[in-house]
């Protein structure tokens, strides 16, 4: 239980011992070296996380190669290091108990393969396993240190040992997409998505799910919330759930929102997003909840609220798009994603100014 509990706080929440509360500002960094943006080339960025070292690790697509890469930073977003894997998009990247780094994509998008790449320490190739059709969209190091990989467009849950050998493989939609999974501290999983109510197009027509697995991928719950696409979901400390995504809700504006449940998956509170399109959510040490993705007409937003979903307050940046946002060991936040073809790294202060 320990082992999965220190799994979930690497994944979600790295360095927060010490964080918490008000920060004093006559022994942490100053604002002038703590807020900074850079931007790292053209292309996609989907996933980023802070590393041991207080550093950060992006993956995405680059359009100078058509490649997928893995970049690496310093704690100021300088780079270190970056490679380039031949083939595919990198959607999600974790840090690994080795201390090197986990890569879920899709290697061949006409045949829809998905992707799992382990990298060591400097970026360099240990392995790379494909996995047949299902673009890989999140992965998690499991307590038994082998992986949890969730995506689409056939929606599927599957598990792997440390070195990327198939343990089991779960279908979860025939049509539809699996957007985030995370390991739950009882080491079952929980997945969150959208499926296609009538076979149809991208449209209205996709409804949003939360889903509970056992240890090995054995559904134990399923919810569905009307419709809408699930974009990111993590377990929270009071043991329930919270999911953040795209509400297709014909009574009121189409927009975003977060949603909160009990540890059954039951609808505890649901705040609506109006004109925002998100795609990832963290809770923060505070208890409440940190979101990035597209705050219309096309830029990139960063919103904070309390442990009821209630706004505290919220920042627009340059156009553009997030991915995906972390809280630092510091109690700052960094942002990844893209301005039209270029990718951006940004940190703000725990206000999230820049």
């Amino acid at each position: 239980m320990r082992r999965i509990i220190g799994l979930l706080m690497m994944v979600g929440v790295v360095g927060f011992v010490g964080c918490g509360g008000d920060k004093d500002s006559s022994t942490g960094p100053s604002e002038e070296t703590t807020k900074w943006r850079k931007d790292l080339g053209e292309g996609f960025a989907n996933s980023v996380q802070q590393t041991v070292d207080g550093g950060f690790i992006v993956t995405g697509f680059n359009y100078g190669t058509g490649y997928l890469f893995l970049l690496k930073t310093d704690g100021q977003g300088n780079e270190e290091w970056k490679k380039t894997f031949e083939g595919g998009e990198g959607n999600s990247v974790q840090q690994t108990v080795d201390g090197g780094f986990i890569v879920a994509g899709w290697e061949d998008w006409e045949r829809s393969e998905g992707l799992l790449l382990k990298t060591d320490g400097q970026g360099n190739q240990e392995w790379r396993k494909t996995f047949g059709v299902g673009v890989g969209r999140s992965v998690q190091q499991t307590a038994d240190d082998g992986f949890i990989i969730t995506g689409g467009y056939v929606g599927f849950l599957l598990k792997t040992d440390d070195q990327g050998n198939q343990k089991w493989r779960k279908t979860i939609e025939v049509v539809g997409q699996c957007k985030s999974v995370q390991q739950t501290v009882d080491g079952g999983f929980v997945v969150t998505g959208y499926h296609d109510n009538d076979d149809n197009d991208y449209s209205e027509d996709y409804g949003l799910f939360l889903l509970k697995t056992d240890g090995q991928g054995n559904e134990e719950w399923r919810k569905n919330f009307g419709e809408g696409w699930g974009k990111s979901v993590q377990q929270t400390v009071d043991g329930g759930f919270v999911i953040t995504g795209y509400d297709f809700d014909q009574e009121k504006d189409d927009g975003g929102f977060l949603l909160k449940t009990d540890g059954q998956g039951n609808e505890e509170w649901r705040k609506n997003l109006g004109g925002t399109s998100p795609n990832a959510i963290q809770q923060t040490v505070d208890g409440g909840f940190i979101v990035t993705g597209q705050d219309l007409p096309f830029h990139v937003f960063l919103l904070k609220t309390d442990g009821q979903g209630n706004e505290e307050w919220r920042e627009k940046f340059q156009p553009g798009e997030g991915f995906s946002v972390q809280q630092t060991a510091d109690g700052e936040f960094v942002v990844t994603g893209h301005e039209f073809y270029d990718i951006f790294l940004l940190k703000t202060n725990g206000l999230g100014n820049i």
